[in-house]
């Protein structure tokens, strides 16, 4: 079964998460940042979508993002960006969708849904 990667610096964001996925039938990973979370990317080959904060100490998700974008092997993982910043100043290239925080969760699992059958 593909997982659903969680990448945020707040811990009560990864478990609220963690748990709403897991309560749809998702396997999830968790990552506090974008270095984490790209040693996960690189090690697990079944994600099949990476909900990534922007703003996070070590690597944030736009460097994340960057980084995705030239390693082949995990450059098509879709991405669901989620930031409490303004979401009209946010990158659009790799990403499938931006949600603002604090978000529906609601919407954020039918695009989950959408995303990860």
């Amino acid at each position: 079964m593909a997982s659903v990667l969680v990448v945020d610096d707040d811990p009560a964001m990864r478990d609220s998460l963690d748990e709403v996925l897991r309560d749809e039938g998702h396997s999830v990973l968790l990552a506090e940042n974008g270095l984490q979370a790209l040693e996960l990317l690189r090690a697990e080959q079944k994600v099949c979508l990476m909900l990534l904060d922007v703003m996070m100490p070590v690597m944030t998700g736009i460097e994340l993002l960057q980084k995705k974008r030239v390693e082949e092997a995990i450059a098509r993982i879709p991405v669901i960006l989620m930031s409490a910043f303004q979401i009209d100043q946010l990158p659009r290239e790799g990403v499938t969708s931006i949600f603002s925080k604090p978000f529906d969760t609601g919407a954020l699992l039918k695009e989950v849904q959408r995303i990860c059958p």
